[in-house]
């Protein structure tokens, strides 16, 4: 049997049932990464999702060059960001970035997911593209930056600016996030 042959599985099911996997967790890994080039993407999504709920820093170095080109596959780059959501590593970070400052429509899920991720990787460059993201065009994108920046930065008031914009959705949502933590910002 070919790998045309195969009909594609859901991926949540794939993972699933690579989860329910009662055997040596390292040796299926290990199978998995031999094999690798015999998957399609379908299986190789589903395999990150795996991973990454894991918390296998196994495919670390190898999943970066996908966040560099080497894939146009929006289910696979975004499998790829949340993997490193969890598995951190700071040679991920700047494609993370550059992910979530992407306005791209075609890859609108892809900035959607890398700014969730951004909230792994605190910082004042992660703040300022959180800032930017949270006025986005897309709702997801701007509800995953609301979202981020009122867990990274501890108090509202930090965000004066954004609070005392334009923008009411923007300061719907921060108000929103901040208010489930029990926080409001003073005018």
């Amino acid at each position: 049997m070919s790998r045309e042959d195969l009909t594609p599985l859901n991926t949540k099911l794939i993972t699933d049932s690579l989860l329910a996997f009662t055997g040596d967790f390292d040796e299926l890994l290990h199978l998995l990464d031999t094999n690798w080039s015999q998957l399609s993407s379908h299986y190789q999504t589903a395999i990150i999702d795996f991973a990454r709920i894991k918390g296998s820093a196994q495919f670390q170095q190898f999943l970066l060059p996908y966040l560099d080109g080497e894939t146009e596959d929006v289910d696979y780059i975004c499998a790829v960001l949340r993997y490193y959501g969890k598995i951190e590593t700071e040679e991920a970070y700047p494609y993370i970035l550059s992910w979530a400052n992407n306005d791209d429509v075609n890859y609108i899920a892809c900035t959607g997911v890398a700014t969730s991720t951004l909230i792994a990787y605190p910082g004042q460059e992660t703040i300022e593209q959180l800032i930017r993201n949270v006025t986005s065009r897309d709702w997801y994108v701007r509800r995953n930056a609301a979202e981020a920046l009122s867990k990274l930065v501890d108090q509202p008031q930090r965000l004066s600016s954004v609070f005392e914009g334009e923008d009411q959705y923007t300061i719907d949502q921060l108000t929103y996030y901040y208010e489930k933590r029990g926080l409001s910002y003073e005018y």
